[in-house]
């Protein structure tokens, strides 16, 4: 495979995947600034393994994405802990950008219903946080990619048996965590 084919290969993934992979960023960090940042720094890190990739037949590149954007994640957490100083201080990537309103977006105006439902998701993607990653990877795909198991278990390099067990853990998890109101 030639490096311009690499190229526009790698270009098209990323052009049809871009809206999820940001969303899969998004949600690991809470934070739409860094979720730009960590996956501009993922999508660098993706290319240089793009054609070692590519040669595999069959390899799941989506779920290849997701794992390297998590991994870069935590390398950024890690790194954000490393410069405190002191016990008490935060990493700026712990403040949310929208607390300072309120937890309202600045310049919007938002409704009852529509500050329940913000709250609500927060709580939510705050539990799915503390699932493992695989977990949290196939809560992305099937709940907000709306992906089937057996599309997921593509997607995420699994046999459908184990992502079975792993989405019903972690939703036996979510449901200790939140609350079952069924």
């Amino acid at each position: 495979m030639s490096t311009d084919e690499a190229e526009r290969e790698f270009v098209e993934f990323v052009q049809r995947n871009l809206t999820s992979l940001y969303a899969a960023a998004f949600r690991v960090c809470g934070n739409r600034h860094l979720a730009e940042d960590l996956l501009q720094e993922s999508l660098a890190k993706m290319w240089k393994g793009w054609l070692n990739k590519r040669n595999q037949e069959g390899a799941p590149l989506k779920g290849w994405a997701y794992r390297i954007i998590g991994n870069a994640a935590i390398d950024s957490h890690r790194k954000n802990k490393s410069r405190l100083t002191g016990k008490n201080q935060n990493p700026v990537s712990e403040v949310p950008w929208d607390d300072e309103k309120g937890g309202q977006i600045p310049g919007s105006s938002e409704t009852s219903e529509e500050a329940i439902f913000r709250d609500t998701a927060r709580e939510l993607w705050a539990a799915v946080a503390t699932l493992d990653q695989v977990q949290q990877t196939l809560i992305h795909l099937l709940y907000v990619e709306q992906l089937s198991l057996n599309a997921a278990c593509r997607v995420a390099g699994l046999k459908w048996t184990t992502a079975n067990r792993y989405h019903v853990d972690a939703l036996a998890r979510l449901r200790e965590i939140i609350g079952d109101e069924e």
